[in-house]
């Protein structure tokens, strides 16, 4: 019988005498046996002994899997896992399903248990992430191998991915992006497996439910699938703003985007990109964000409720910013721009600021700026230039944002400077000039004064305000702006310039020390003062 002669053959390999573990059942003697090679001096080669042996002997199917899989599972070696591999191929299909379903459970209530602590795993065991992957392909193996009888392949199906997924949503803040991957990636490979037997080629209830589980699953990972995507869609829409990789480093390889990989499996289960986008949600927004398929201007409406909660939350942040790159920037190139509605561009408007001047990451923070930039130019031009202001009077909007805020309202000017035949824009020194040129902060002029100065971001700002005055004194000829007139320079010279420089002469005499840094951003901001009363002065005579 080939459980007796492996039986046999593993007394020899593992050195247990004839007289010990004795037992008139076979899987109850191999099981005695399995443990013994998982507590021997040696596990990974005890185990891998152990399988090689009961595989040629053909005693797979003699094992118990509700004794082997709970023996196997936690162990933290390679031939643990090959061996469930084995297990999960000849055992009873219906047993393994619901060993594994014990186990997920047993593993759900340890985290409960451990109150929140990280390390729910004890030690020298596997890993949550390991654990998790190998109990999925334990289900991949066995669930094409159930015999339905007279349920359907949904009514098999829903117990075990209803479980499945509260576990994953209750795990899945304790892994890591590359443990996430690695759970996902298998979990794709599950459905993979099952979709044949569930669906007989057949699209209906057994489809809806393998979409709803890698959906509800993509939603769990969210923040830690979500990767670099819009670092990608940055590098695409705005190339020659993107540092090239240094020489010898790689970029992450396509194929290492498991949410793409999700459009793979979606698409053999005959579920299309219009059917996403018609149920909007995180997971949909994911999906669509790592779609190399660009979205219609619409796409952002329908998806407007979830974005708002994505950058609200800072869930699957990348991919909204992704989205919000992929679709709005494109539009800034068509001539004229389509204007976004108003209730779309309003709350977006209020929200990306913050993540653009706050976020801890500097590449999300280029890309919420980036996306800002190309929300606001895809606004009708009322609309955009009240966005604009509103983001620069905004009294707590941080010092580096208020800077960047003068460059968008740059991009704007230059869109109307560059446009043939634009209309003039009487209203813009009375909407933009109390906002940009003047000098925030405490009147004092010493040692404190100054200091406060520099803590409000004050030089930057007014580099960036001089420099746009700059341009637009010698790029408005046709005075579109409404800047040229004798009253409003006369109001900037003397209300604006004049001050500034006096403010700049008596802080040249403070004492700065060691701090270099700031005595150049003085000397910066003094060399614009010079040059933008130049010109001021070349334009009056001019006129």
């Amino acid at each position: 019988m080939p459980a007796q002669s492996a039986i046999h053959a593993l007394r020899s390999e593992l050195n247990i005498p004839e007289d010990e573990l004795a037992n008139d059942d076979a899987s109850v003697v191999l099981q005695s046996l399995l443990v013994a090679a998982s507590q021997a001096q040696d596990p990974e080669q005890a185990l891998t002994r152990f399988g090689a042996i009961v595989k040629s002997s053909e005693a797979l199917s003699g094992l118990d899997a509700f004794s082997a899989v709970p023996t196997l599972l936690p162990l933290p070696y390679a031939s643990a896992f090959r061996l469930l591999h084995d297990i999960a191929r000849e055992c009873s299909a219906k047993e393994l399903i619901v060993v594994a379903q014990e186990q997920v459970a047993r593993i759900q209530s340890l985290q409960e248990d451990e109150d929140d602590d990280d390390d729910e795993i004890p030690k020298g065991e596997e890993s949550l992430s390991g654990q998790t992957e190998r109990l999925l392909q334990i289900y991949a193996q066995a669930i094409p191998r159930l015999k339905k009888g007279k349920r359907t392949s949904e009514e098999v199906l829903e117990p075990i991915f209803s479980q499945l997924t509260a576990f994953l949503s209750t795990s899945a803040p304790v892994y890591t992006p590359q443990e996430a991957q690695a759970v996902f990636w298998q979990l794709l490979g599950l459905v993979r497996a099952v979709a044949p037997w569930a669906t007989e080629g057949q699209p209906g209830p057994a489809t809806d439910l393998l979409y709803s589980f890698i959906k509800d699953s993509l939603a769990a990972f969210a923040n830690q699938l979500d990767g670099d995507i819009a670092q990608r869609a940055l590098a695409k829409q705005f190339p020659r703003l993107v540092m090239p990789a240094h020489a010898g480093a790689s970029e992450p390889a396509d194929d290492s985007d498991v949410v793409r990989d999700a459009w793979d499996v979606l698409h053999e289960l005959g579920i299309d990109g219009a059917r996403i986008a018609s149920a909007p949600g995180l997971a949909a927004l994911m999906l669509l964000a790592h779609s190399q398929t660009p979205q219609p201007p619409s796409a952002l409406t329908t998806f407007l409720p979830a974005l708002l909660a994505s950058l609200q939350t800072a869930t699957a942040l990348s991919s909204s910013l992704a989205l919000l790159l992929t679709t709005l920037t494109p539009l800034t190139h068509q001539i004229p721009p389509p204007a976004l509605a108003p209730e779309l561009a309003l709350p977006l408007a209020h929200l990306l600021p913050p993540i653009a001047s706050a976020h801890p990451s500097p590449q999300t923070r280029h890309a919420a700026f980036r996306a800002l930039g190309a929300l606001l130019a895809a606004c009708a031009p009322p609309q955009r230039r009240a966005l604009l202001r509103g983001l620069l009077a905004a009294p707590d909007m941080p010092a580096p944002m208020r800077a960047a805020g003068v460059g968008l309202v740059k991009d704007a000017v230059l869109a109307v400077l560059g446009a043939p035949g634009a209309a003039p824009d009487g209203s813009f020194v009375e909407q933009f000039a109390g906002v940009l040129w003047r000098v925030d902060g405490p009147e004092g002029r010493d040692g404190e004064g100054l200091e406060a100065f520099f803590e409000a971001g004050e030089p930057g700002r007014l580099v960036e305000s001089l420099g746009l005055l700059y341009v637009i004194l010698q790029r408005d000829a046709e005075d579109k702006l409404g800047v040229r007139s004798h009253d409003v320079l006369r109001s900037l010279r003397e209300e604006f310039l004049a001050p500034l420089k006096a403010r700049l002469e008596e802080w040249n005499t403070v004492d700065l020390g060691d701090a270099a840094e700031a005595r150049m951003q003085l000397q910066i901001l003094d060399m614009w003062v010079h040059r933008v009363l130049d010109g001021v002065q070349q334009v009056e005579q001019g006129l």
